[in-house]
C-alpha cells in the first residue's frame, strides 16, 4: 500500500462523517483531506446521495464547488458536467450577447432548474441590468411567468436560478405560418394575464416579443398533438424591464428593444413615453405575428426596420390573409397605433375586447367606423341583406364588365406613380437615416472624447472601446456610401465639409488601410469653393484647421512625416493667429489652446521619428507652456491640473525614446513632485492621476538602472503612435 493510499479515507470513517459521529477536529481534518484528495471526493460524493443533516448540506456546497464535473448527488450521472455552485449544467438552452442560459440539474433539491448567469467579461451596466432582471422577477409570481428560485454566486460569476420550462419558444413554434384565430385569442390571453399581473407589480417587460414566450406540454401524453391551446404558456426575459417610478438606467435617447417588435417611442429612445401602452404595443406585435406568419415591420437592415416603425402604418392583416374577422384585425392595429394614446390604456382593457370576441360579441372599445355600425345593422336585418346584396351583385357584374378595361389602365397608371413615389420616399429616409447616424455619431464622439480627456473613460465603462469601434465600423459604412453617391461636380456645402472630415477622422481611427486622398481632395476643394463664395474668414480658419490636422493624419500613415510635420505645423499657426483675435474672455479661447497643445504633442512626437530631436522637444515644451498658462488662469480647476500632470508625462516620456536619460529622469522627478502636491477634488478624476504617477515611477526607475545618462540628442525610432486625440471645434 503506498504512502498517499494509506491516508485516504476508509469507509467506516466516510459513514461516521455522514451521519455527524465525527469530533469536529476529525470533522475538519476530514474536510482537509477531501480538498487535497480526488479520489475521496468522489467516494464522499457517493456515500452523500443518501446522506441527510447539515454537515451533508455543507459538504454539498463543499463538493459541488470544488469538484469540476463531480457528482453530487446523484452517482449514475457521473460525467465531465461543469458545476455552477451546487447546479449541474447540463446543456446550452440558448446565448446571447452578454449571458447564457443552462439547463441544470440542483443536485440539493433533485430537480431540473435554468441557470441564467453573465458571461465572463460583464461591464458594471451589464452587471446592474442582470440585478435587476433578478430582482424584477422576484416580486412576480403568475403561473404565466417564469418563476425565479434564487440569486448563485460562483467563482465571481453571477447567476439567475429559475424555472426550467421544457418545450420550445413560440417563434421557433410558429417558424412563420399563422394559427388559427381561436388559438391566437388564447395564447394572447394568457399573455394579458401576465402582462397586468406585472403591471400591478410596476414592472414594464419592454421586450415582448415570440422568442420570450416560452411553450411547454410537460405532463401530456406524447402521442397527443402539440397546440396552442394545451400548451402551458411562461413569459421570460425580463431583462430590459423598468420598474415604474424607479430611478432610470436608460438614458433618454438610448433604445431598448428589439427591432421588430419595438414600439414608436422606444425607436425614439423616448424613456417618459414609455409605460403600459409600450406593452400593448409589444402584444398587439405578437398577435399581428399569429395572425399573418410575420411580424408587423421586415426588413434587411435594423436601422430600416425602425424607420419603418417610426414612419410608416403596419398593413392591414385582412389585406394579407382576408379570413381574419374584422373585430380580431381592429384590436390588433389598435394595439399597434403610432401615438400611445391611441393605444389601449391598460392590458385588461385588450383583455376585455378579446374576451368579447372569443365570447362572440362585437368588441367594445376599438373605434366603431361608419362601416362597422353598417356592419351591425346588416346583421340585425338578415333577409333583407340578403335581398340587398343580390341586387348589388348583380349591377356590380355589369357594370365591372364595361369599365373593366378602363380601370386596369388606370390602374397600370396609378401602380407606374406609386413606383416612382416609393422610390422617391426610400430616397428621402436613406438621407434622413444618415443625417440622423451623423447627428447621433457626434454626439457619442463628443461625449468619448471628454471621458477620454478627463480619465472617466476607464472608470466607468471598460469595454466602451470596442463599441466604439463596432459604432465607427457602422459609421463608415454609411458614411461612405453617402459621400460615394454624391456626384463629382456637385460641391460639398458648409454642413457636408464639417461631416466630410469627420467621415475622413472616422477613417483613420477606425479603417487606417482605406485611403482619404480622394475626400481630402474633395474637401480641398469644397474649402476653397466656400472661400470663393463669401464665407467669413474665422469659418474658413476653422475648415482649414481641421483640414490641416486630417490631412496630417493621412500623411502620417503613409509614411509622409516630413509633409505630416509640415500640416501640423500649418494648424498650429492658425489656431494661434485665431487664439490672438480672441478676447480674453472668449469661451473659444481654451478649447482652441486645448487643440494647439495637443496638435504640437503630435508634431513632437513627429519630430523624434524623423529624427529632430530638438525640434521635438522645443515643440513638447511649448505644449507643456500653454497648459501651465491655462491652470494659472484657472488654477482651482481638477481637469486642467491633471492635464499640466499628463503633458510632463509625455515630456519625460519623449526624453526617454531619444535617450536623454538625465533630462528624463529629471523630468519625471519634477512632474512626480507636481502630481504629489496636485489634489483632486474630483474622486473620479484620482485613477488617472495615479496612473501618471505610476508611469513617472516607472521612467525613474527604468533610468536608474541604465549604465549612464546620455549626452547628447541621439534620436532612437520611438514606437510608432498616433496623433492625440482633439477636442472638436465649437
Amino acid at each position: 500500500m503506498t504512502e498517499k493510499q494509506s491516508l485516504c479515507l476508509r469507509p467506516v470513517e466516510i459513514a461516521a462523517y455522514v451521519s455527524g459521529r465525527l469530533s469536529e477536529a476529525n470533522a475538519q481534518s476530514l474536510e482537509l483531506h477531501v480538498h487535497q484528495c480526488g479520489e475521496c471526493r468522489q467516494s464522499l460524493a457517493l456515500a452523500l446521495r443518501d446522506g441527510s443533516g447539515d454537515q451533508v448540506g455543507e459538504l454539498l456546497n463543499l463538493v459541488a464547488a470544488e469538484v469540476p464535473g463531480g457528482v453530487v448527488g446523484d452517482a449514475s450521472a457521473a460525467d465531465s458536467s461543469e458545476m455552477f455552485s451546487r447546479y449541474r449544467l447540463m446543456r446550452v438552452l440558448g446565448r446571447g450577447g452578454t449571458a447564457i442560459v443552462w439547463e441544470a440539474w440542483d443536485c440539493v433539491m433533485r430537480r431540473s432548474v435554468a441557470v441564467k448567469h453573465l458571461l465572463a467579461e460583464k461591464s458594471a451596466w451589464q452587471e446592474s441590468r442582470f440585478l435587476q432582471e433578478a430582482s424584477v422577477l422576484a416580486r412576480l409570481s403568475h403561473p404565466n411567468i417564469v418563476s425565479v428560485y434564487e440569486l448563485a454566486y460562483h467563482h465571481g460569476r453571477l447567476a439567475i436560478v429559475m424555472e426550467h420550462v421544457p418545450g420550445v419558444n413560440l417563434a421557433k413554434f410558429l417558424r412563420g405560418s399563422p394559427v388559427a384565430e381561436r388559438e391566437a385569442i388564447l395564447l394572447l390571453n394568457s399573455l394579458c394575464a401576465a402582462v397586468s399581473h406585472a403591471h400591478l407589480q410596476g414592472v414594464i417587460h419592454r421586450d415582448l416579443k415570440p422568442s420570450n414566450v416560452l411553450l411547454s406540454w410537460q405532463g401530456q401524453p406524447e402521442s397527443a398533438a402539440r397546440k396552442l391551446s394545451n400548451a402551458t404558456i411562461k413569459i421570460t426575459d425580463f431583462g430590459l424591464a423598468r420598474v415604474i417610478d424607479a430611478s432610470q438606467q436608460t438614458e433618454v435617447g438610448q433604445r431598448v428593444g428589439t427591432p421588430g417588435y419595438m414600439s414608436p417611442e422606444q425607436v425614439a429612445g423616448d424613456v417618459a413615453a414609455t409605460g403600459e401602452r409600450t406593452d400593448v404595443y409589444g402584444l398587439g406585435a405578437i398577435l399581428y405575428e399569429l395572425l399573418v406568419g410575420r411580424p408587423p415591420f421586415v426588413a434587411e437592415d435594423p436601422l430600416v426596420t425602425m424607420s419603418l416603425i417610426r414612419e410608416r402604418s403596419p398593413v392591414a392583416p385582412r389585406l394579407l390573409l382576408p379570413s381574419i374577422s374584422v373585430d380580431l384585425e381592429a384590436i390588433c392595429l389598435k394595439c399597434l397605433a403610432k401615438l400611445p394614446a391611441d393605444r389601449y390604456g391598460s392590458v385588461t382593457e385588450l383583455q376585455a375586447d378579446l374576451e368579447s370576441v372569443l365570447a362572440g360579441r362585437p368588441a367594445l372599445l376599438v373605434m366603431h367606423t361608419g362601416w362597422r355600425r353598417l356592419r351591425g345593422w346588416f346583421l340585425s336585418h338578415r333577409l333583407l341583406t340578403v335581398c340587398l346584396v343580390t341586387t348589388v351583385l348583380a349591377t356590380a357584374a355589369v357594370a365591372w364588365l364595361m369599365v373593366r378595361t378602363v380601370s386596369l389602365q388606370r390602374q397600370l397608371g396609378q401602380q407606374a406613380v406609386q413606383v416612382q413615389q416609393a422610390e422617391t420616399e426610400a430616397q428621402t429616409a436613406r438621407l434622413r437615416l444618415q443625417s440622423e447616424l451623423w447627428t447621433a455619431m457626434e454626439n457619442w464622439e463628443r461625449s468619448l472624447s471628454y471621458l477620454e480627456n478627463t480619465g472617466l473613460l476607464r472608470v466607468f465603462d471598460k469595454d466602451s472601446a470596442e463599441r466604439r469601434q463596432l459604432l465607427g465600423a457602422a459609421a463608415i459604412q454609411a458614411f461612405r456610401a453617402y459621400f460615394d453617391n454624391q456626384a463629382a461636380s456637385v460641391a460639398y456645402t458648409a454642413a457636408e465639409l464639417q461631416a466630410a472630415m469627420r467621415f475622413v477622422d472616422l477613417l483613420h481611427t477606425h479603417s487606417p488601410e482605406y485611403s482619404t486622398a480622394e475626400e481630402l481632395a474633395k474637401i480641398a476643394a469644397g474649402i476653397e469653393q466656400q472661400k470663393q463664395a463669401g464665407m467669413s474668414d474665422g469659418q474658413v480658419r476653422e475648415l482649414q484647421i481641421q483640414y490641416l490636422y486630417l490631412h496630417g493624419r493621412s500623411q502620417w500613415g503613409q509614411q509622409d512625416r516630413a509633409g505630416s510635420a509640415e500640416s501640423f505645423r500649418l494648424a498650429t499657426e492658425l489656431v494661434h493667429q485665431t487664439i490672438l483675435e480672441l478676447d480674453a474672455d472668449d469661451p473659444r479661447r481654451d478649447l482652441l489652446l486645448t487643440n494647439r497643445a495637443s496638435m504640437l504633442l503630435d508634431a513632437a512626437n513627429l519630430y523624434a521619428q524623423m529624427p529632430d530631436a530638438v525640434k521635438a522637444v522645443s515643440l513638447m515644451t511649448t505644449a507643456c507652456e500653454i497648459h501651465q498658462q491655462r491652470l494659472t488662469e484657472q488654477p482651482d480647476s481638477d481637469e486642467r491640473r491633471l492635464a499640466v500632470v499628463r503633458v510632463q508625462c509625455a515630456m519625460a516620456t519623449l526624453l526617454k525614446n531619444l535617450h536623454e536619460s538625465t533630462a528624463s529622469v529629471k523630468q519625471a522627478e519634477e512632474a512626480l513632485l507636481s502630481a504629489g502636491r496636485t489634489t483632486l477634488r474630483n474622486p473620479l478624476l484620482q485613477p488617472e492621476l495615479t496612473r501618471l504617477q505610476v508611469e513617472l515611477q516607472a521612467i525613474i526607475d527604468g533610468q536608474a538602472a541604465a549604465t549612464g545618462p546620455g549626452t547628447s540628442y541621439a534620436p532612437a525610432e520611438p514606437p510608432q503612435q498616433q496623433p492625440a486625440n482633439r477636442q472638436p471645434l465649437q
